[in-house]
């Protein structure tokens, strides 16, 4: 006969073998934990900032030069830049007294000035005729028999300012924008009209017109 204690020892060793077999079928393996890494934060780059554009000069440009007025410039220009937006100098101009490297400013004026004409002890003649015994109303001393007039010449100095009403062809030509052709019909002009009363009647001459006598205006007098 079995002892009563004995199927309390049977089902406590059952319950231990139970309890052990669950434990081996439910244990599993562990592997390398995994670490999850944030992505990187990236900054955002920032806006590029716009530019000022920078507002070019205006220079003006008067004088012995192809074409006085008021030009748009880089910031930085020199006289150099400015002259050659202008055309360029006027024969006889006095570019050595110009430093072309010398730097410009915003609203700054450029006058280029004339070299003095040559002096001349020497009347010169123009192709005037003249009616004997008829002498003009103007300065100038008519020679009859030969229909040439006179004009005395004018001496001048360095930036001198040339004299439309007794100023010699030479001295005209070395004007701005004036040649030989315009010169002789300045002086056919005042011989027929007498002397300039006014700078502005110089534009009564042919081939003298607005924008020529502007580049003259600078140069020319009417008065001694």
């Amino acid at each position: 006969m079995w002892p009563a204690w004995r199927p309390y020892v049977f089902g406590l060793l059952m319950g231990l073998l139970a309890a052990a077999v669950i434990l081996v079928v439910n244990r599993a393996e562990r592997g390398t934990p995994v670490v999850l890494i944030p992505a990187p934060t990236i900054a955002p780059s920032p806006l590029p900032q716009p530019t000022a554009t920078a507002q070019p000069w205006r220079v003006h440009v008067s004088g012995a030069v192809q074409t006085p007025g008021v030009y748009a410039l880089a910031p930085g220009a020199i006289v150099q830049d400015a002259l050659q937006a202008a055309g360029g100098a006027l024969r006889g101009a006095a570019l050595e007294g110009l430093n072309l490297a010398a730097p410009l400013a915003d609203g700054a004026q450029l006058q280029v000035a004339l070299r003095a004409p040559p002096t001349s002890t020497a009347s010169v003649a123009s192709a005037a005729e003249v009616a004997p015994g008829n002498t003009p109303a103007s300065s100038p001393t008519a020679d009859a028999k030969s229909g040439v007039v006179g004009v005395p010449a004018s001496s001048g100095s360095a930036g001198a300012l040339v004299n439309i009403n007794t100023a010699s062809a030479a001295q005209l030509e070395a004007l701005p924008k004036v040649g030989p052709a315009i010169a002789l019909r300045i002086i056919e002009y005042r011989t027929q009209h007498g002397p300039f009363a006014t700078l502005e009647a110089l534009m009564n001459v042919k081939g003298i017109g607005p924008s020529t006598f502007e580049a003259l205006r600078a140069f020319i007098t009417i008065t001694p």
